[in-house]
């Protein structure tokens, strides 16, 4: 293992020499003392092997990738490639490599030649600070979140994710607002422009703007198929003799084929498959794919919309339904601005046919009425069909027969001939009744017959709007729920929304809207709204009357008899009132269903048609596609959320085991953790107890005070006083009481009388429980099993810190007991010789129980180091001193490891930083005994060197002691030239040619003299 520190570590500082006093041997009796010593060391030391491999497992298991670089910098000092270090096994599956593939190898080969971002982390290592990146690593394919950091000069080490998934999400989420705000446009278009030109061209427009869309067109047909128009958006001059062609007659493939189907019509390939297309030139350019698609409704089909588009367009099943939706949403309005110019076309005609015969009257397709005050004396055959009333039905009788209520027949005939007084023609638009009770709404045209109002004698001339009325209100409330969609802050606002515009078309007091959750399995009712049943909680997939409907995947109008039917023929079952009238349609678009509406009536006031289901459906999609948008936004808001708060909690978990790591004391350690833990863990109290034999007693305690205070207890109370204590020593497990008031593990007392909830956290050591951190809220249920996986790698480290700070402050305790004993007897010199030998050999034998090959180490070391000093001129005195100090060179190393001392392979970069503080170690473990020279000193340098480059303090040539220098030749000779457990001996002559290349500059050149005529000349061995 010394290989390890001489070859990778630094060299030594001179200072004025100074000398043993003649050692003599030590009698038997003395040695049979220091046996003794010896074996209580041994058991005080044995405690100090925890293994370092509970960190190797912290950052093992992290779920996140780490992994540790090191800047390599030119002769200028500036940053040219970086090696990768050290990789845990999150950053193996994250980057989808082997670590053997990438640890120790430069960034160049493991990224092709290139260097990423190099000079980003070349700031993070040299300045130490830290750095958050979010980067695309081509290499990879893949977005990666990274936290970078330094845990010293010229390294940086990367915690990092993999977000690909998540930016996926993003962009298609970009991709669908944006499509979706387009479509509030077009919606807002379509309800106010009633020229068809315009309004096509607007779409085209607004359609180019998409960052999906390099350009739109339209073509218009007539009823005869033919284009009587065509515009453009984002094509050019290119369009021109598509034009040309179009209306010609002359139809492309996808054209012909978009006119027969539903669907839209895709091609991914256009360059390949539409030479002689005269848009070519525009699809290369982009590398773009086409989407055509017919503008039906009804039975008329009035054109054909076409958008050139990326390749993520096209597979975005949620673009497609929106882009559908458009073409289906202007179509809508082209039917609309059809039928108004056909009325228009018809008030003409009947402003024309006042004084015709009543024979040409009979072919008008609207209501025509002859009223005196007030009383009908002549209907066309066109009132049958307005109000199914035949004409001679209605003559002789007043116009209160074609009124809702008495209140309207008041209201609109009183003031209906009081305006006629005044005005020739009076136009206006009212509610009215037909014969078999059904509601309408006519535009009323009236005209006074004759120059003046005489006899109060009128013609009036009766258009039924109700159809275009209500296709205003479908597509008022299509506009309002798809606006709805971006505007409302979540979920429940926008049902809530969408149930108000539904209940304009409609009486929809009772409503529900059912999702379906793939992952549970389960239908949530994401709104409910009714006036005899409160919502229902969450229910499996069965045979309900609203899984009827998602499994059909079809809309359902039912009425008591039929559910009746069903129920009988076991189809479906009833849950809660049945009520007397009710429709369920699925909300799905393209081929994703993702749940059900219903709209019910418990009265015979209210019954559902036909119409009103053909109504739901036609807005369903709309309804389906603002749901999944929200749905979209919130899952991106709790999913930012949950990586916001695991990243900070990385973050802090990193600083925490740090801080832990540094802590010397058990005070400072309890204070770290049972602060963290705190942090952590938010209570109203909080404490930390350890175990002395059969009693508990609670060393450190905290309440909810800001800033946080931590005091000191010395209650001490017996184990068996609180059935918590009890129950966590048996299962060595966490426990949460979410209760106190129910739960029989929970005793109260005066001290935790106001507690509610409770959660104990063991601390184990060796298997056992050694001590218990335990929190209190004054509020039920307020801690949960999340509390516990949060704490858990945080309680491994603070297992670790409190054992390592036991155990230091044992052997601090040790060893100035030791020192006190060593001053009373230092004014005799054999006690001295005692004292001294008694230190040398209880080394050795530490050093040896822990790692026998350090043992060997130091003791062909301590011969080597002998002769060496000898062949300088040194006296046998000298030697002799110098002797010593090499038996006690690693004396630091009882803090290391056992499992990093033997480990069988190289070390990682924090295993050789700990290894690298045993000189200060030993220093601090000698540094109060009075030896007759600085042994301390010369321990703490013994791997500094010539140039600077050692550790722990940089120093240079003679500012290393002469001992330290030999000291240092004769550890890396013997290190070299013998076994270790992670290589073979390299062997003696590798040993010289080591420091005899770097002889002047790592090692005393005299000193390498002195070994190199042992070895050559003198035949030196250690054996």
């Amino acid at each position: 293992m010394d290989g390890r520190c001489e070859m990778q570590g630094a060299e030594w500082r001179n200072r004025h020499f100074y000398f043993f006093k003649r050692v003599n041997i030590l009698n038997s009796k003395l040695k049979n003392n220091n046996l003794m010593k010896k074996e209580k060391l041994k058991k005080r030391n044995t405690k100090l092997d925890k293994p370092e491999k509970q960190y190797r497992d912290l950052f093992e298991n992290m779920l996140d990738g780490l992994v540790l670089h090191k800047l390599i910098l030119d002769k200028d000092g500036n940053p040219v490639d970086y090696v990768l270090e050290k990789a845990n096994a999150a950053a193996e599956k994250i980057l989808s490599v082997k670590r053997k593939d990438i640890e120790d190898k430069k960034a160049t080969e493991v990224y092709g030649g290139d260097t990423p971002f190099i000079e980003r982390y070349a700031k993070v290592a040299l300045t130490g600070k830290a750095k958050y990146f979010i980067d695309y690593y081509p290499r990879h394919k893949k977005w990666y979140e990274i936290m970078s950091f330094s845990p010293e000069k010229g390294y940086f080490a990367n915690i990092f994710r993999d977000i690909t998934e998540r930016k996926e999400r993003e962009e298609k989420l970009n991709r669908f607002s944006q499509l979706l705000r387009s479509t509030l446009k077009i919606n807002q278009t379509i309800i106010m422009e009633r020229n068809v030109h315009k309004l096509i061209k607007t779409v085209c427009d607004i359609l180019a703007r998409n960052s999906d869309c390099y350009g739109a067109w339209f073509a218009i047909l007539n009823e005869n198929g033919e284009v009587t128009e065509t515009v453009e958006s984002g094509l050019g001059k290119d369009f021109t003799k598509m034009s040309e062609m179009l209306k010609k007659g002359k139809f492309t493939e996808s054209i012909a084929n978009a006119l027969k189907q539903s669907n839209p019509v895709i091609n991914e390939k256009p360059v390949s498959t539409c030479k002689d297309h005269p848009l070519i030139k525009n699809y290369e350019k982009h590398n773009a794919r086409t989407v055509t698609t017919r503008l039906k409704y009804g039975e008329r089909i009035y054109g054909v919309l076409s958008v050139t588009v990326t390749q993520e367009f096209v597979q975005d099943k949620e673009a497609l339904s929106l882009f559908q939706g458009v073409a289906k949403d202007v179509a809508f309005s082209l039917s609309n601005i059809e039928l108004e110019q056909n009325k228009k076309q018809g008030e003409i005609a009947l402003r024309k046919i006042e004084d015709l015969e009543s024979s040409t009257l009979e072919a008008i397709p609207h209501a025509v009425l002859n009223l005196q005050n007030h009383r009908i004396i002549f209907a066309n055959k066109g009132a049958t069909e307005v109000f199914g009333w035949k004409p001679e039905e209605l003559i002789g009788k007043t116009t209160r027969i074609l009124y809702r209520s008495d209140k309207d027949y008041k209201k609109f005939g009183n003031n209906f001939y009081s305006v006629l007084k005044k005005n020739q023609t009076h136009k206006t638009e009212f509610p009215y009744k037909r014969k078999d009770g059904k509601d309408i709404v006519c535009r009323v045209s009236a005209a006074r017959i004759g120059g003046k109002l005489k006899n109060k004698k009128i013609v009036v001339v009766y258009t039924d709007i109700t159809a275009l009325k209500n296709r205003e209100k479908v597509q008022s409330a299509l506009y309002k729920i798809s606006e709805s969609g971006y505007s409302t802050k979540n979920l429940k606002e926008l049902c809530k929304k969408i149930h108000k515009e539904i209940a304009n078309l409609m009486p929809a007091d009772n409503f529900y809207i059912a999702l379906y959750d793939k992952d549970s399995k389960m239908f949530d009712f994401a709104y409910w709204a009714d006036e005899r049943e409160k919502k229902p909680a969450p229910i499996k997939v069965q045979n309900g009357i609203t899984e009827y409907i998602f499994n059909t995947r079809k809309p359902f109008i039912a009425n008591p008899k039929l559910i009746k039917k069903l129920k009988n023929s076991g189809t479906i079952k009833i849950r809660g009132i049945m009520p007397v009238s009710w429709i369920g349609i699925p909300l799905k678009n393209a081929d994703e269903i993702i749940g059900v509406l219903a709209i019910s009536s418990y009265t015979k006031d209210v019954i559902y048609a036909e119409e009103d289901k053909n109504i739901l459906s036609f807005v369903s999609e709309q309804i389906t596609t603002a749901i999944k948008q929200k749905k979209m936004e919130e899952e991106q808001k709790t999913l930012f959320k949950a990586e916001r708060e695991q990243r900070l909690y990385a973050e802090t978990l990193a600083k925490i085991q740090l801080s832990l790591a540094s802590k010397i004391t058990l005070e400072e350690v309890l204070n770290e953790i049972l602060s963290q833990m705190k942090m952590f863990v938010p209570s109203t109290t909080a404490n930390i107890v350890m175990l002395e034999g059969n009693n508990i007693r609670i060393l450190k305690w905290v309440k909810k005070i800001e800033p946080l205070k931590i005091k000191t207890a010395n209650n001490v109370y017996p184990i068996n006083k609180f059935k918590t204590n009890i129950h966590i020593l048996k299962t060595k497990k966490p426990l949460i009481i979410y209760d106190t008031k129910k739960s029989p593990l929970w005793i109260k007392t005066d001290i935790n009388k106001n507690t509610r909830s409770y959660l104990g956290v063991p601390i184990i050591l060796k298997d056992t429980v050694q001590g218990i951190v335990q929190f209190a809220s004054t509020k039920p249920g307020n801690f949960s099993t999340e509390d516990i996986k949060k704490l858990e790698p945080l309680t491994n480290a603070a297992t670790i810190a409190i054992e390592k700070a036991s155990l230091l402050e044992e052997t601090q305790i040790e060893l100035k007991q030791r020192r006190k004993a060593e001053e009373k007897l230092i004014w005799s010199y054999k006690e001295l010789q005692k004292t001294l030998m008694d230190m040398v050999n209880a080394s050795i034998k530490i050093v040896e129980s822990r790692d026998p090959y350090t043992a060997i180490h130091e003791k062909r070391v301590a011969r080597l180091v002998s002769a060496i000093a000898k062949e300088m001129g040194l006296t046998k005195d000298e030697a002799d001193s110098i002797k010593i100090v090499a038996l006690l060179h690693d004396i630091g190393k009882i803090t290391i490891p056992a499992e990093i001392l033997t480990k069988p392979s190289k070390v990682t970069k924090t295993e050789f930083e700990i290894i690298k503080m045993h000189p200060q170690v030993g220093y601090e473990i000698l540094k109060d005994i009075a030896f007759p020279i600085p042994v301390a000193k010369i321990i703490l340098q013994h791997h500094e060197r010539m140039d600077g480059s050692g550790y722990p303090n940089g120093l240079k040539g003679n500012e290393i002691m002469l001992e330290a220098r030999i000291l240092a030749v004769a550890d890396v000779v013997e290190a070299m030239s013998s076994h270790r457990p992670y290589r073979p001996a390299l062997g003696i002559d590798k040993a010289l040619e080591e420091i005899e290349k770097n002889k002047g500059i790592l090692y005393d050149s005299k000193v390498v003299n002195a070994c190199m005529r042992l070895f050559k000349e003198k035949e030196f061995k250690f054996e």
